[in-house]
């Protein structure tokens, strides 16, 4: 089982390092082809019965293009994650990590705003 837990916690460093420098080829690497990716309406939205499915079943095309636009809109600020548990089946065929993130995301701006900004002083 020890080898289990290893994997994923390197599927969970994976993709914090995936999100650190923003590469969505190795952000894709972490998803399984049975995978579904709820997402809150807002990012106030912590509840999960308000969570909407976007992008539908994992599609290699349609999830990178979803992610590589993210990642082109917004800048990460901050991205600290604990691994607080991992669980894994005793036939050691099913697990999953409880993963504590504090993530902080902003959207660009682009540099004709900031120009303005600098040269107006608002």
């Amino acid at each position: 089982m020890n080898g289990v837990k290893r994997e994923i916690e390197e599927i969970v460093n994976r993709e914090t390092r995936a999100w650190d420098i923003q590469d969505v080829d190795l952000l894709m690497t972490v998803f399984h082809h049975d995978m579904v990716w709820p997402w809150p309406r807002t990012p106030q939205s912590h509840d999960p019965m308000g969570w909407v499915i976007e992008w539908g079943r994992y599609n290699y095309e349609r999830w990178k293009r979803g992610w590589q636009e993210l990642f082109d809109t917004h800048n990460l600020a901050r991205n600290q994650r604990v691994i607080r548990k991992i669980e894994i089946s005793k036939e050691g065929d099913g697990a999953f990590a409880v993963v504590d993130i504090e993530k902080i995301i902003g959207r660009v701006v682009p540099a004709k705003s900031i120009r303005r900004v600098a040269l107006n002083g608002r």
